[in-house]
């Protein structure tokens, strides 16, 4: 918890109540996380790049598959029902909830 006081802290994220659960907080990227958002999502386009290069598409694509059953294999019953944001069909660091958009974001459930 310190971390998301420390970023609420600095104005990078907002905490809201959940439309129907009073336990949960909906974590909201602020405008000014667009410029650090940006710098990640940067990053990680050039550390994918180098992670499947000289891969084939087909060989992406099952790799894709692999790694996507790996992470439901892991998931946590406390995680199902939650959901991420995304922007482009990519997860971004953050929930979307009733909080302003930065862009096009949705949510999906995880």
């Amino acid at each position: 918890m310190r971390l998301i006081d420390s970023l609420q802290a600095v104005g990078v994220i907002e905490r809201h109540p959940h439309p129907h659960d009073r336990r949960i907080r909906t974590l909201c990227l602020t405008e000014a996380a667009q410029p650090i958002l940006e710098q990640v999502l940067a990053v990680r386009t050039k550390v994918r790049a180098q992670a499947i290069a000289g891969m084939t598409d087909a060989d992406q694509a099952r790799l894709l598959d692999l790694l996507m059953t790996v992470r439901g294999n892991l998931a946590q019953p406390e995680r199902r029902g939650a959901s991420v944001a995304m922007r482009d069909g990519e997860e971004l660091p953050c929930a979307k909830g009733d909080c302003p958009e930065i862009g096009e974001m949705t949510t999906r459930a995880i």
